[in-house]
């Protein structure tokens, strides 16, 4: 007499059982166990479920009980058992989790609306033009957003001063920064003049980390250039084609050197971005103030939900398929609708976006089936 037993997870067993067909004819024998299983790692979908190797002595008690050994099978069974939950109680287990994806809000910053924001540009240096050296600040100018104080520090730098070359493009000289002052007596003229807890724009990330030693860890920062970027959904290039594009005038500043030019930019592309922002604020009714909450969007009609849940972009089209195809001029909105505000979505033809042509098809397909997915799902 030949025992078959089936070593895999039940419902492994039960998929083996039913793709081969050879397995259903053989003569089935059915085991009443004497005691519940032992296997205490994971549990048994019922009561009289038992693992291989119970099924296996249980078999043998039956058929060949002069084997000699059964019992020591059981027994080395629960040892086995013993030392995986052991070993498992003394690793630091850490659960598994998906956390929602955190996305930055598009939405301007609501420190452009701040009365104390302060508008600032540094310049740096490499010690001796050596390009592996770490740089450091040589100049720091800082004006109020209404353009009424402005701040300018040359700081004199603790290694070697920088090229010739590059002071000439600074508009500076080896002069101005041997009468300059330390980082310690900027740091401290300038949080004294600014305040303590005042918000800090600059138009790059990198002029905030030059400026490093000289701002507070209280000062919030904003970045001009990431801003502008959000608003308009393309990137900025320089900061002198942004005031050229928008149409800025850039304003006069008492500053020495090339700082003076590029702080005049930096501080008509933030007060500009301000407008924006107080534009955006209200637009939505005065929901969004300083620090006031985000503006939902308001719901879509269901005849005009061209959306598919399979769509990866989740983009929101606010013009219905069929009024597009009636119309191949007609336009819609396009974009993502909980990270971009509806002044910042971009309006392209009907005709020419992929995205919503695809999400007509599937909506079309949809309809025409609407038992299509339940079907495949029971299947």
């Amino acid at each position: 007499m030949s025992y078959r037993q089936r070593n895999a997870t039940w419902s492994h067993a039960k998929r083996l059982y039913r793709m081969n067909p050879w397995l259903q004819k053989l003569r089935h024998v059915r085991l009443s166990p004497s005691a519940p299983s032992r296997y205490r790692i994971r549990r048994e979908p019922q009561a009289d479920y038992v693992s291989t190797v119970e099924a296996t002595v249980e078999a043998l008690q039956i058929l060949e009980p002069e084997t000699p050994g059964i019992d020591g099978l059981v027994t080395a069974f629960d040892s086995m058992i013993d030392r995986q939950i052991a070993h498992i109680n003394s690793v630091e287990r850490h659960g598994r989790s998906r956390s929602p994806r955190q996305r930055e809000s598009r939405r301007l910053p609501a420190l452009l609306e701040d009365p104390r924001l302060v508008v600032a540009y540094a310049e740096s240096s490499l010690p001796g033009g050596d390009v592996h050296a770490e740089r450091e600040i040589v100049q720091w100018a800082a004006v109020r957003i209404d353009g009424s104080e402005t701040f300018h520090a040359i700081v004199r730098p603790t290694g070697a001063f920088p090229s010739t070359c590059h002071l000439e493009h600074m508009g500076m000289t080896t002069q101005d920064l041997e009468a300059g002052i330390d980082t310690t007596t900027a740091r401290e003229r300038f949080v004294a003049w600014a305040g303590a807890d005042a918000p800090i724009a600059a138009w790059t990330q990198s002029s905030l980390d030059w400026a490093s030693p000289l701002l507070s860890p209280a000062m919030p920062q904003v970045v001009l250039k990431t801003a502008y970027c959000n608003l308009r959904n393309h990137r900025a290039s320089f900061l002198e084609s942004v005031v050229a594009r928008e149409g800025l005038a850039p304003v006069t500043l008492e500053c020495s050197g090339r700082a003076r030019e590029r702080m005049g930019n930096v501080l008509a592309v933030a007060q500009w971005l301000r407008q924006q922002r107080r534009a955006q604020g209200n637009a939505s009714g005065g929901r969004g103030g300083p620090n006031g909450p985000e503006p939902l969007d308001p719901p879509i009609p269901p005849h005009s939900r061209s959306h598919s849940p399979r769509c990866r972009d989740r983009s929101t089209h606010t013009t219905s398929p069929a009024a597009a195809e009636a119309s191949p001029a007609a336009v819609f909105v396009c974009g993502p609708r909980m990270a971009t505000p509806r002044s910042q979505r971009v309006v392209i033809p009907f005709s020419t976006c992929r995205t919503a042509r695809t999400c007509s098809m599937r909506r079309r397909r949809s309809l025409a089936s609407p038992g299509r997915r339940t079907q495949r799902r029971s299947s």
